[in-house]
């Protein structure tokens, strides 16, 4: 004959046992979050990496960088710089199981390049989980000024031997830009100035792609105009033949 016992758990018993579990989510999230942190920042570092590649090889094809965005007969935005690089970017071995199916004969906005970057919502970008159970949502930027490698206008611009590249900024993380990465929008030098007047970068700083290839991650102290300015404007104005 088999006895079963009946086992029951008075209110407290059961009050004590949701308070450890509370406790021990509480101890293991934080270093579960930092770790998929750690991950994603990797990756995007990574990845900036493979966007110099893309733009040394887009020089050399075209003997100048990207422009900044492509405009139609119009004036009308239709492609971003970031767009222009996908062909490069898809024979690299960091995307070697992607298919950047972007149509260049189509707007940014179309329903196919828009779908296109809902199905790659990391390409440029990064997200990062924050203490407060907030998401910071950033994006690789170019800066738009006359002084730097990007400007407003179709102006072809080049990277010189000359310069001392590995002191100059090319591309940088901005948080808090909306959109995906297929929109042709950056940040103008102004705008990135004012930025550093504020706690918009908080404590995690932002990633920079430096024109020698190589990533850094600004502190929030380097953040600031002063050092922004002599590592963002070219040290001397190069015009493609």
């Amino acid at each position: 004959m088999k006895i079963t016992k009946k086992i029951s758990l008075s209110t407290v018993e059961i009050l004590t046992i949701l308070v450890i579990i509370t406790i021990l989510t509480a101890l293991l999230l934080p270093p579960v979050q930092q770790a998929v942190n750690s991950g994603r920042r990797e990756h995007f570092r990574d990845q900036l990496k493979f966007v110099a590649l893309a733009l040394y090889q887009y020089q050399e094809d075209r003997g100048c960088l990207p422009p900044a965005v492509v405009i139609d007969e119009q004036g009308n935005p239709i492609h971003s710089w970031r767009a222009l690089l996908l062909p490069s970017l898809e024979q690299q071995s960091l995307f070697k199981d992607r298919h950047f199916d972007y149509r260049f004969d189509e707007p940014w906005n179309s329903p196919h390049n828009q779908q296109l970057a809902e199905q790659n919502p990391d390409l440029f970008r990064l997200e990062t989980h924050l203490k407060d159970d907030t998401i910071r949502n950033s994006r690789l930027v170019a800066i738009i000024d006359d002084s730097t490698y990007w400007n407003e206008s179709q102006e072809c611009r080049l990277l010189s031997k000359g310069d001392d590249l590995k002191a100059q900024i090319l591309l940088i993380e901005i948080p808090g830009f909306k959109g995906l990465w297929n929109e042709p929008s950056d940040i103008t030098l102004d705008e990135l100035l004012k930025l550093t007047e504020t706690d918009s970068f908080g404590i995690y700083g932002a990633h920079a792609l430096y024109a020698d290839g190589h990533v850094h991650c600004l502190s929030p102290e380097e953040l600031n105009a002063s050092n922004l300015l002599k590592q963002v404007r070219r040290p001397a104005v190069h015009h493609a033949d």
